[in-house]
């Protein structure tokens, strides 16, 4: 097919097809559609896990610390009333340190106060071997929660 029969076809300049075979210009999603569809295919776009992205948590001291002590942490925070942990913060990233706590994000039964967080927190700092801090992530007033707008990972399975 020619450059100005596949112009022709999908609704496009025969300049603009250049432009797309030079490397000098991409599609945007509906063009590139249109231009597949004038060559008698469809286009399907499938978003797919790398095999190598890392979820889950990295593979640091205390990232392997809270791996081996999932399920002891899990059911501590159920028995408490949380649910859904979260790890954030350095640990998240991958650039904690010997120092560093453990920042997780926990969503909180509605009947768990604030010395059932304090109790929660020392209960979860004993299961990873480690400081810790728990912040609420679903509670009653949006002000009293922090944005965690970093990689967060989730700590459950």
């Amino acid at each position: 097919m020619s450059r100005s029969e596949l112009a022709r076809r999908a609704g496009v300049s025969q300049p603009v097809i250049s432009a797309y075979e030079r490397g000098h210009r991409e599609p945007g999603l509906a063009t590139l559609s249109k231009l597949v569809e004038a060559t008698g295919h469809h286009l399907r776009v499938e978003v797919v896990p790398q095999a190598d992205a890392g979820r889950g948590l990295p593979d640091t001291p205390m990232g392997r610390r809270l791996r081996r002590h999932r399920r002891a942490l899990t059911t501590t925070a159920g028995r408490r009333g949380a649910s859904n942990l979260r790890v954030f913060g350095s640990v998240a990233r991958g650039d904690d340190t010997e120092d560093s706590d453990i920042d997780l994000l926990v969503d909180l039964s509605p009947d768990v106060g604030l010395v059932g967080l304090a109790g929660l927190e020392r209960e979860l700092a004993g299961c990873s071997a480690g400081p810790s801090t728990s912040f609420p992530h679903r509670v009653s007033s949006p002000a009293s929660s922090p944005r965690c707008s970093r990689r967060r990972s989730r700590c459950e399975e």
